[in-house]
């Protein structure tokens, strides 16, 4: 059996799969990717990140991230002053710095994630994230291609500025902590 429309015909078993085709993005709206147990597991890793409030003073952020470190917590970039801060702090305090871009519709980025909450707790350094969505400028600027991507940076021999030492473009938590480890991240005494 065909149905046609003017000019075109359709078989009527190929009418299902436009159907089907019409219902997907509705049943992914109500029972998909957004269902409210996701967004509450979203949310819950969210609130273990620190990240500067709409208070934008510069003593109210240097204080935040001076308080993540000392907590061995990570802290969110909300723009690009905070990374220069960032620096600033880890030249006073002598820290290596990693940085992991990620987005929150990313599959990969999800599933390392504790892995770099635990790793944050383990070694000392400066454990930031940015979110390539809200920072898309200072992503495209800092070269990041595919996510999640982790950056590390060390204070050069001078102890005058940060130089990148090693890159990690993938969610695999073993690499992750071998690149902290050669990046000259030690572990945190207990």
């Amino acid at each position: 059996m065909v149905i046609c429309l003017g000019p075109f015909c359709i078989p009527i078993w190929n009418l299902l799969f436009l159907i089907l085709g019409l219902l997907g993005p509705v049943y992914n709206f109500f029972f998909g990717n957004n269902s409210s147990r996701n967004q509450e597991r979203i949310s819950e890793e969210k609130g273990k990140i620190k990240t500067s409030s709409g208070d934008k003073s510069r003593n109210h952020n240097e204080n935040l991230i001076r308080e993540c470190i000392h907590n061995s917590e990570i802290y969110e970039l909300s723009d690009e002053n905070d990374w220069e801060l960032c620096k600033k702090i880890g030249k006073d305090l002598n820290l290596p710095i990693v940085l992991d871009f990620y987005a929150d519709w990313c599959g990969p980025c999800k599933r390392i994630s504790p892995k770099y909450h635990q790793l944050c707790k383990k070694y000392k350094g400066i454990f930031l994230k940015a979110n390539c969505d809200n920072l898309d400028k200072f992503s495209s600027e800092m070269g990041v291609t595919s996510l999640p991507t982790f950056y590390t940076w060390t204070l050069s021999s001078e102890n005058e500025c940060y130089s990148l030492l090693n890159t990690l473009k993938m969610a695999d938590s073993d690499f992750l902590e071998k690149l902290l480890v050669n990046s000259n991240f030690s572990p945190i005494d207990d």
